[in-house]
């Protein structure tokens, strides 16, 4: 602006007005120059201090996404133990209330009186280790409470490892009654169905048979009104007639005698 009004000025030769807009130019110039260092400068530390912030910003979400997927990791971890553990406890109590019961199959009976005893048999061993470390280390208070944990771990398992072999024997001896039953109940069922087969297979031809005698004799009494009949077929006929009509005065004289 300044510029132009001095170029102005000195058209129209106005030396003191151009002298004047010169210097207004001039302090504009200096102004321009410190103005466009500083604005440099801004610029500067802006972007620097963007990308600090940016780098800042994002190591903040990574480090945030990091902690909240390990807190998610471990709240699902929490919760699947707790539910592992209440499913194991319920199926705990399920077992002992059918023990108790007396509902439970011998096999499982056996099976859960097994468990226990593996179960009071590693708590043996667990609290041996503890107590033989506390004595190691001094810890005489320690020791004597693992000890009584180890005693009371050792009943247990005797009392369980009873049970578990009178389950077994309970099972086994049942299983031997039960194989004795199921083979007797076989052999009579081979044996009856066997006996039937022959029966129907008796009625069966007693029927065949009596169908053919009488379609015989049908055709043959057919034959002898006709006349087709030969005079030996007539013969044979009218005495196996006879015989039988013989037959049947000799069956029933010794029914009525």
């Amino acid at each position: 602006l300044n510029n132009r009004r001095r170029i102005h000025a000195l058209r129209r030769r106005h030396r003191r007005h151009a002298r004047i807009y010169a210097a207004r130019q001039r302090v504009a110039a200096r102004q321009a120059r410190v103005y466009r260092a500083r604005m440099n400068a801004a610029l500067r530390a802006y972007r620097a201090h963007h990308a600090r912030s940016l780098r800042a910003r994002r190591a903040h979400a990574l480090r945030t996404r990091r902690a909240r997927a390990l807190r998610a990791r471990r709240i699902r971890a929490a919760r699947a133990r707790a539910l592992r553990a209440r499913r194991a406890r319920a199926l705990r109590a399920r077992r002992a209330r059918a023990l108790r019961s007396g509902h439970a199959s011998l096999v499982r009976r056996y099976h859960a009186y097994r468990r226990a005893y593996l179960a009071a048999r590693r708590r043996v061993a667990l609290n041996n280790r503890r107590r033989i470390h506390a004595l190691r280390r001094r810890h005489r208070r320690h020791a004597r409470i693992y000890a009584a944990r180890q005693r009371v771990a050792a009943r247990q398992a005797r009392v369980y490892r009873a049970r578990m072999n009178a389950a077994l024997r309970a099972y086994r001896a049942h299983h031997a009654r039960s194989l004795r039953a199921r083979r007797a109940h076989a052999l009579r069922t081979r044996r009856a169905r066997a006996l039937r087969a022959r029966r129907i297979r008796a009625a069966r031809a007693r029927a065949l048979r009596a169908r053919r005698a009488r379609a015989l004799r049908a055709r043959r009494a057919r034959a002898l009104r006709s006349g087709h009949a030969s005079l030996v077929r007539r013969y044979h006929a009218y005495r196996r007639a006879y015989l039988a009509a013989r037959r049947r005065v000799a069956l029933n004289n010794r029914r009525r005698i």
